[in-house]
């Protein structure tokens, strides 16, 4: 069963608290089929659309399960 956006939202808001990141809004996200067999697709979940300081990049696949997890920390200029 896939999960709903809802639900991928919440379990992209734990992976950042797990790793003591900041959630950071407005947020963006995104639907991502897959064309491979057996795939249905993910979510993938930017915070800080604004990109005022960090920001985050959480991609879930269609179970739940966290794929990718990155950040970007605030640059300095």
């Amino acid at each position: 069963m896939i999960i709903t956006e809802a639900e991928a939202i919440k379990r992209a808001k734990e992976a950042v608290e797990e790793n003591g990141w900041d959630w950071v809004e407005p947020i963006e996200v995104t639907w991502r089929s897959s064309s491979w067999f057996g795939k249905r697709g993910k979510w993938e979940i930017f915070t800080n659309t604004l990109i005022i300081g960090a920001w985050v990049r959480i991609v879930i696949d269609d179970e739940g399960q966290i794929l990718e997890q990155d950040r970007v920390p605030r640059q300095v200029r």
